[in-house]
């Protein structure tokens, strides 16, 4: 969650007609990108690193693209990247890695803690997957029915799974989906990838939008997608709430685009 929150401050940051021209506001969202960028890599979640890395990646990735979007036209002058134009990107480019740095520097990443200390939940869930695969096997007609893996899980549960605590979900939504809801839920999650396929194809191929924005997209997708292998973000509830917020602003950008606005594929 971190890390989507990440790359939609800085689509916030490069969008156009919200009123970011004001320096203060600009200067609130840098702060809070800090904010959450400290939030981020003190959770201790190995996954949650390696994705607040690759979003903050795609943060200055947005931003440079922006500058780039507003070179001058008469050619007199070299257009100069976000980075370097604005005082405030730079400030905020120089605190997140200083933040980064220092948290290395004193070993105080507890993700980075985790990958050297040998976490047991990390060996469960490599184990995990021959069951996962048994269970998708038996369960991918009709499915097992929703909220039932907790229980279908201990027909399956092997010998070496044994251990005081117990699994209430799989560590892995894409598998857990299909365990659960079968080949229906199967369909659903086709027609729900082929239409964000369809509006990712319509996005690139607008000449009205704006720079960054497929860019945007592709990271918020892969970022849910590597998530939901190896955790159930979706399940929770102030996950959720996220998701409808960015569908229905994923919905809203493919809306935005006019008839006229496609570019010719060469």
């Amino acid at each position: 969650m971190h890390a989507l929150t990440l790359i939609a401050i800085a689509r916030t940051l490069i969008s156009r007609g919200i009123g970011l021209d004001h320096m203060a506001l600009r200067a609130g969202l840098y702060g809070a990108y800090i904010v959450v960028l400290l939030a981020a890599i003190t959770s201790g979640s190995r996954a949650g690193l390696v994705a607040t890395i690759f979003a903050t990646a795609i943060s200055v990735y947005l931003l440079w693209l922006q500058g780039r979007q507003h070179r001058p036209e008469d050619g007199a002058t070299k257009w100069v990247p976000a980075l370097g134009r604005s005082w405030q990107s730079l400030g905020w480019v120089v605190t997140a890695m200083l933040l980064l740095g220092t948290f290395v520097a004193f070993d105080r990443i507890p993700a980075l803690q985790r990958l050297g200390g040998g976490d047991p939940l990390s060996d469960l869930r490599w184990t995990l997957l021959p069951v996962l695969q048994e269970m998708i096997a038996v369960h991918w007609v009709f499915g097992s029915g929703f909220g039932s893996f907790e229980e279908v899980f201990h027909i399956y549960e092997a010998e070496q799974l044994l251990q005081p605590s117990y699994l209430n979900q799989a560590h892995n939504d894409w598998a857990q989906f299909l365990i659960e809801g079968g080949i229906l839920s199967g369909c659903l999650l086709l027609a729900g990838g082929a239409a964000l396929v369809g509006g990712l194809i319509r996005l690139a191929l607008s000449a009205n939008t704006q720079a960054g924005l497929v860019v945007f997209w592709l990271s918020a997708i892969a970022i849910t997608a590597f998530a939901s292998a190896v955790d159930y973000p979706l399940r929770a509830p102030l996950f959720q709430v996220m998701m409808a917020h960015f569908i229905i602003l994923f919905c809203l950008d493919c809306r935005a685009i006019r008839p006229d606005s496609s570019r010719a594929l060469s």
